[in-house]
């Protein structure tokens, strides 16, 4: 608590190509290779603009994810292994690995690989682990670290 405490607090400001996808609320990792950034914020405030029909544009206020960071350390070490406990960065979840349809999506949250499915559209089956998600089925790899 006292690392956390005495941190100066990280916000990032961006404007980007839109994604409709990201929204308030959900973790995303920003990489920006030429200013050596690799990071996890959550979307504090989102705003889209549509231009016409190829022309989307986000605005997005973003605070730096402390707990997630210490997550992916925590995951790193679980090696994705049936079992493992993960963080889940937010997404669609289907009802089988190999459905083409999802469920519905699920705020970020930390989970728990329940089982592995090689070769399929959806390959690990996650838990969540407390009530900050929802994520009860096959998951996309990638969309958890």
């Amino acid at each position: 608590m006292l690392e956390e405490a005495s941190a100066p607090a990280r916000t990032m400001s961006l404007e980007a190509v839109g994604i409709s996808e990201i929204i308030s609320g959900m973790a995303v990792t920003v990489i920006i290779k030429h200013l050596d950034i690799s990071r996890t914020f959550y979307v504090d405030e989102d705003s889209h603009t549509f231009n016409g029909g190829d022309k989307h544009r986000m605005s997005l206020k973003l605070n730096c994810a402390r707990d997630i960071q210490k997550s992916i350390i925590i995951a790193a070490a679980s090696g994705n292994k049936e079992g493992g406990n993960v963080y889940f960065h937010g997404g669609d979840y289907y009802v089988s690995a190999n459905s083409t349809t999802p469920i519905t999506r699920a705020n970020a949250g930390p989970a728990k690989i329940i089982k592995i499915s090689k070769g399929a559209l959806h390959p690990y089956y996650l838990q969540h682990t407390d009530q900050t998600s929802v994520v009860y089925g096959w998951v996309d790899a990638g969309t958890f670290g």
